[in-house]
């Protein structure tokens, strides 16, 4: 209960800095008050949503006993296992496409170089080699 207030205090906190900060720039800004620096009210922003994020991130974590547990059955469930690599397969053919059609476009615009076009078209066809010989293996095995 006591850690659930302290968070509770620290996104009030971080609300607070934010909407403070943007009353002391508005201020500012129709000439009501003057501040030294135009981007201390930013600074103050960026301090409170840390803040704010700090405090959600807290509320998230879990004691290291319930983590261990729960990856341990996570590890051996081989429903979330199946799912992670179905997943994974997906993403996989996702990038294939967008990876290679970004490479052309960004060759035929002339918006990448010579050398970097080669860079990545090799990544790409490490990529294209080891998933092939990944699956031929598989196909062997299985």
């Amino acid at each position: 209960i006591m850690k659930k207030a302290l968070n509770n205090l620290t996104m009030a906190i971080g609300i607070v800095l934010i909407c403070a900060s943007l009353f002391g720039y508005g201020l500012d800004k129709f000439g009501y008050v003057d501040i030294p620096s135009d981007k201390l009210p930013f600074i103050i922003i960026v301090i409170g949503i840390g803040i704010i994020i700090g405090g959600v991130c807290d509320v998230f974590v879990k004691s290291e006993k319930e983590i261990k547990k729960e990856l341990e059955i996570e590890a051996n469930d081989e429903r979330n296992v199946s799912i992670n690599r179905i997943a994974k397969s997906f993403a996989f053919d996702i990038m294939t496409v967008l990876f290679s059609a970004t490479i052309t476009i960004l060759a035929l615009i002339g918006e990448i170089s010579v050398g970097s076009f080669f860079v990545f078209f090799a990544i790409y066809v490490i990529t294209q080699i080891a998933y092939i010989y990944k699956l031929r293996k598989l196909h062997k095995t299985m």
